[in-house]
C-alpha cells in the first residue's frame, strides 16, 4: 500500500458519474483527496448514499481516512431542461424568462419562480450557471421578462438562475434540504453543508432536524446577508465555506478577494475551520475572463515567503513539528496583512490544540520555530517553494485586464508609484534566506509579540 503524499492543503474532490468507479475511487483516495463532497443539488438520495458507502468502501480497501460531505441544495433557482446538449446564448441577443415549469430554448427560458414578474425589475441583472452568462431585464410585462444578453456563452442542463437577493422570495433551509439532511446523517455523513445560509438560526434549524445525528454542519456564505451576519453564524457553524461562485454574483467580482480574507480572518480569530471553494485552479482551463480565485492580493514578497514556508498547508514548518511530529495540533496557520498592507500591521500566527494537549503547549511550539527562523537559514527548497508560489499568483492577475487594473491601484496606493508593479517577479527572484533570516530577527521579538488565546467553558449541565 503506498502512503498518502504530504499534501500543501486539505483537498475537497466532488463526486460524480465520472469518479464514482471503485478504480477511480481508489486513485483518488490515494492521490490525497481528503474529503468527498457529494452535491445533492443533482441526483436521487439513493444515488448519493449508495456513492457515500463507495467511498467509505474505498476508504477500507486504501486504508486512507476520508471525511463525507453532503452539501444541500437549498432554495436555489433553476432554468427549465435544455435539450438535445444546451445551446449558446451569443451576446446582444434577445431572449425572455417565463414563471413556469418545462424545458428551456435559447430564445425562452423557464424559471422555476413563481413571483418571477413581481420581483424582478427592469434594469436588473439576471446570471445564469456560475456566473457566466449575465443577462440584463429590459421590460417585465404579464407573462414575461424580456432580457438581453450581455455575456453568452454556453447553456445546458438545468442550470440555477441567480436573481437580485434582496427580493428573493426563499426560505433555508428547504423542507427538501431539511429531508435530505436528515437521511444523509443518519447514513452516516460527517459534514452537512448548508446552501445560502442568511442567519445563525438557519443552522439550528438544520440541526435540530438531524438529532440525534452528530453530524456536523458547514455554512456556506454565498450572500451578503451571509457576510452581515457572518459572526454570528460562524458561532452557530461547525466550519465555513467561502462560496465564490455565488458570492461573486452577488457582488462586484473585485470584492471577493475582500470578503474572502475577512471571512477567513474572523474564522482564524474564532478557531472555526474555513473552507475556500468554487474554481479553484480554474486557470488550466481556458477561459475568457479570470476566476474569482485568481484575483487576490500580492504582498510584500518576504512576508509571502515566511508565510509560504511557516504556515501555509502540511509542508509548511508549524503543521509539520506541531501536527505530524509533535501531534500537540489539530491544525495551524499563518497569515500576514492584518488589517492591511500600507500601514505596519500585524503577523499572525495560530495553532488548534488536538485532544488532550492544551494552548500553552502549542505557544510554546510555535515559539520554538519562530526562534528557529530567527536563528537558522530557511532551505533552499522551502524559498523556492514560497516564490514559485508567489510568481504564479502575480503571472495569473497579471492575465487579465480586471487583475491588472486592481495591480495597478494596489502598487500606486501601497507604494507610491504604478510602475513598481512591473518591478515585483524581480523582486520576488531576488529574495533571499539571508533575507526571510533578516526581517524575522527584525521583526518577530518578545516586544513586538501579542499572544492570543480562545478558550472555550462548558457548564456542569452540559459536561
Amino acid at each position: 500500500m503506498t502512503p498518502r503524499a504530504d499534501t500543501r492543503t486539505k483537498i475537497v474532490a466532488t463526486l460524480g458519474p465520472a469518479s464514482e468507479s471503485p478504480e477511480v475511487l481508489d486513485d483518488l483516495l490515494l492521490a490525497g483527496v481528503d474529503v468527498v463532497r457529494l452535491n445533492l443539488s443533482h441526483g436521487t438520495l439513493q444515488s448519493h448514499i449508495e456513492r457515500l458507502q463507495a467511498v467509505r468502501a474505498a476508504a477500507e480497501r486504501t486504508g486512507q481516512v476520508v471525511a463525507v460531505l453532503a452539501d444541500l441544495p437549498g432554495p436555489k433557482v433553476r432554468s427549465g431542461q435544455f435539450a438535445d446538449g444546451g445551446g449558446v446564448l451569443v451576446g446582444g441577443a434577445r431572449l425572455v424568462l417565463t414563471p413556469a415549469e418545462g424545458p428551456s430554448t435559447i430564445e425562452r427560458i423557464t424559471v422555476d419562480y413563481p413571483t418571477l414578474l413581481v420581483d424582478l425589475q427592469p434594469g436588473d441583472r439576471v446570471v445564469l450557471g456560475d456566473g457566466a452568462i449575465s443577462l440584463r431585464a429590459e421590460a417585465v410585462d404579464e407573462r414575461e421578462v424580456h432580457c438581453v444578453v450581455l455575456t453568452g456563452g454556453m447553456v445546458q442542463g438545468r442550470p440555477g438562475v441567480h436573481l437580485p437577493s434582496e427580493r428573493l422570495r426563499l426560505t433555508t433551509p428547504t423542507a427538501d434540504d431539511l429531508v435530505l439532511g436528515k437521511a444523509m446523517a443518519e447514513a452516516g455523513a460527517d459534514f452537512l453543508a448548508v446552501s445560502f445560509v442568511r442567519a445563525a438560526h438557519d443552522l439550528r434549524v438544520v440541526r435540530e432536524a438531524i438529532l440525534p445525528y452528530t453530524t456536523r454542519l458547514v455554512a456556506k456564505i454565498e450572500t451578503m446577508p451571509a457576510v452581515v451576519a457572518l459572526e454570528a453564524i460562524a458561532a452557530e457553524a461547525d466550519a465555513v465555506m467561502v462560496a465564490r461562485g455565488d458570492l461573486g454574483i452577488e457582488c462586484p467580482l473585485e470584492d471577493v478577494p475582500h470578503l474572502q480574507k475577512r471571512i477567513i480572518r474572523h474564522c482564524v480569530e474564532v478557531g472555526v475551520p474555513v473552507i475556500t471553494a468554487t474554481q479553484m485552479m480554474e486557470s488550466m482551463i481556458t477561459a475568457p475572463s479570470p476566476t474569482r480565485a485568481e484575483v487576490s492580493d500580492i504582498a510584500n514578497a518576504v512576508f509571502d515567503a515566511i508565510t509560504d514556508i511557516m504556515g501555509s498547508g502540511r509542508t509548511s514548518r508549524l503543521y509539520r513539528r506541531l501536527v505530524r511530529d509533535q501531534k500537540i495540533a489539530m491544525a495551524t496557520s499563518g497569515f500576514q496583512g492584518m488589517p492591511g498592507q500600507k500601514y505596519p500591521g500585524l503577523f499572525l500566527f495560530y495553532a488548534m490544540p488536538a485532544r488532550g494537549h492544551t494552548n500553552q503547549e502549542c505557544e510554546q511550539a510555535i515559539y520554538a520555530e519562530i526562534e528557529r527562523l530567527r536563528s537558522e537559514p530557511v532551505t533552499e527548497q522551502e524559498l523556492e517553494k514560497a516564490k514559485t508560489r508567489a510568481r504564479a499568483a502575480l503571472i495569473r492577475q497579471l492575465d487579465s485586464n480586471s487583475g491588472l487594473a486592481e495591480l495597478l491601484t494596489f502598487y500606486e496606493v501601497l507604494t507610491g508609484d504604478w510602475r513598481n508593479l512591473f518591478k515585483q517577479l524581480e523582486q520576488i527572484d531576488r529574495v533571499t534566506a539571508e533575507d526571510v533570516q533578516r526581517v524575522a530577527r527584525t521583526y518577530f521579538t518578545t516586544k513586538n509579540r501579542t499572544v492570543g488565546i480562545i478558550e472555550t467553558t462548558i457548564s456542569e449541565s452540559e459536561s
